[in-house]
């Protein structure tokens, strides 16, 4: 079985350096992607970050997916179940034991756009963020955020680009206490499988324009995932995460020093969040990964002789 495969994030190399891959299209039997449409050959779409996996419309098309929620959504969207597959997330292979360190750390991952309405709520967690005294704030960037980091405290950035990404991810979180994030997207979702407090915002609908204006967008609340205005944005809100009302940032320090005095207050809802969007119940997802991938190919294979 020869594989074209094509990694988005590095997410899938774990499982791509056990296939037998190929750069051609044409040569390959198979075709693993986050997001591609070809025709005439089976296509595997795996997904890439939380609620992050692609709904192609071609027929035949197969679905690797991290936990039950992504696959609830995708039926939503009108992809058939018996083609849909959840794996678990490749990406808590890569976490590292909570380590004992000196110190308070709060780590703090801001949107990764830096235009428009992100400008402001970055700012506005940064400056409440440094307003806690007797602690380390720690910032988690992206290398495109990298020319922004004089903005920030203590910065550390990474090549979502390159494995090294999610070392790094694993290196920041293994000294965190707390983590505060805008969106609860897959760094949350890591920190909450090391147990790790998370703090985030309550709504997108209160985010502000460019002249700096609460924008009040429509919303859907779906099984915990909200979907904003036409542009189908959507992010996720479980209840293993303690939320700031926007119109209402200076609590931020409160409802931070609430948490580091009480961090077990949600571990069960973190374990189930785990579980829903990550399917951190699968003992092993790369064996359950390769299983499926060979299971698709053999009814492909045993479908074209027919």
């Amino acid at each position: 079985m020869r594989v074209y495969f094509r990694d988005y994030n590095k997410i899938f190399s774990s499982v791509g350096s056990q296939l037998r891959t190929t750069r051609s299209v044409e040569k390959s039997d198979l075709i693993v992607s986050s997001s591609e449409n070809y025709r005439d050959k089976p296509i595997i779409i795996f997904q890439h970050g939380r609620i992050a996996v692609h709904f192609k419309k071609q027929p035949q098309t197969h679905y690797l997916v991290w936990g039950m929620k992504d696959k609830r959504r995708l039926i939503r969207r009108g992809a058939k179940k018996k083609f849909i597959h959840v794996t678990g997330c490749l990406l808590f292979n890569y976490l590292k034991p909570r380590k004992k360190h000196k110190g308070i750390n709060i780590v703090y991952a801001p949107l990764h756009n830096e235009a428009g309405h992100a400008y402001f709520i970055n700012r506005d967690f940064r400056d409440e963020l440094r307003k806690i005294k007797g602690v380390n704030i720690i910032t988690k960037l992206l290398r495109m955020q990298k020319s922004h980091s004089w903005k920030y405290d203590n910065v550390i950035c990474s090549d979502r680009d390159t494995r090294r990404h999610y070392e790094i991810c694993a290196d920041v979180l293994s000294i965190a206490d707390l983590v505060v994030t805008i969106e609860e997207g897959t760094f949350a979702l890591l920190a909450q499988y090391l147990d790790i407090p998370v703090i985030s915002c309550n709504s997108r609908k209160d985010y502000r324009r460019e002249d700096g204006r609460l924008m009040a967008g429509d919303k859907r609340f779906i099984n915990g995932v909200i979907e904003v205005g036409s542009s189908r944005k959507q992010c996720v809100f479980s209840p293993a995460v303690k939320r700031v009302d926007l119109k209402r940032i200076k609590t931020l320090p409160e409802v931070i020093m609430q948490q580091l005095r009480n961090p077990a207050e949600l571990k069960e809802e973190r374990v189930q969040a785990c579980i829903d969007y990550g399917g951190a119940d699968i003992k092993n997802p790369i064996k359950e990964t390769l299983n499926i991938i060979k299971k698709i190919y053999d009814e492909y294979r045993s479908s074209a002789k027919n």
